[in-house]
């Protein structure tokens, strides 16, 4: 586990320094792509948007948005582009029953040829408590060159502070694949039988980009399981996280 205190976020650059990165992360959710999270918000502040892994700019990944009336979702952020407009959506499960700081697990599928996303949330059981699909109209905005942000939406300089979705969270599970060839039950398969790996996986997935399950971190890095060395790290590349 990995917790991410607020204002405190960590980072996936888009590629690493030195040329370290063996297949860069920031051109897969263009794509194909299956990804997965695993994730406890430590907050019971309401009228706030809370950042879990998302895209900066017009954010997409994972979230939790709270109104101040009690109302909250979690789920996973996306927008497109539709006859040069920008329009945004999400997938999301509405909090009626839990709280948004119930632990969740959120498992998201792209296809580009279909134009459509896949999804699952679980509760803290692995109880499914919401499912579906989702179609889009023209193409997703293009992420390039992006970061992966933990714990927050947007970190520069200037951002409006409602755009910055700074987060304390627990991280428990992340993973990133550059393909659909994997069902919910098989990636959940992967989760078990490498809940104990620390620096090398006892089992493999085709595309694998990035994958954490936080065994082997330290104070700065956690150590990316997929061997392609795209590390999580401690966002220090901007001086106004405060």
């Amino acid at each position: 586990m990995l917790n991410i205190p607020k204002r405190g976020p960590w980072i996936i650059l888009p590629k690493q320094r030195y040329e370290l990165s063996t297949y860069e992360p920031h051109l897969v959710m263009q794509e194909d792509f299956t990804m997965w999270c695993e994730f406890k918000v430590n907050t019971d502040e309401l009228g706030e948007n809370y950042g879990v892994c998302m895209r900066p700019g017009m954010h997409m990944g994972f979230c939790v948005k709270t109104e101040p009336d009690g109302q909250s979702w979690v789920g996973f952020d996306y927008w497109t582009v539709v006859n040069g407009e920008n329009k945004w959506d999400s997938l999301v499960y509405h909090c009626k029953d839990l709280s948004f700081t119930d632990r969740y697990f959120i498992y998201v599928q792209h296809s580009l040829k279909e134009k459509k996303f896949f999804y699952f949330i679980t509760d803290e059981n692995y109880k499914i408590i919401e499912n579906g699909s989702r179609e889009y109209e023209g193409k997703l905005v293009d992420y390039s060159n992006t970061s992966f942000n933990l714990g927050c939406g947007n970190y520069q300089k200037g951002m409006p502070e409602s755009d910055k979705y700074f987060c304390d969270l627990n991280l428990y599970n992340l993973g990133l694949i550059a393909n659909i060839e994997y069902s919910y039950d098989q990636i959940w398969t992967f989760i078990n039988k490498t809940k104990d790996d620390t620096n090398k996986l006892s089992k493999k997935l085709k595309d694998l980009v990035f994958y954490f399950n936080f065994n082997e971190k330290n104070l700065y890095k956690v150590w990316d399981l997929s061997g392609h060395c795209n590390f999580a790290q401690k966002n220090t590349y901007e001086d106004d996280l405060i």
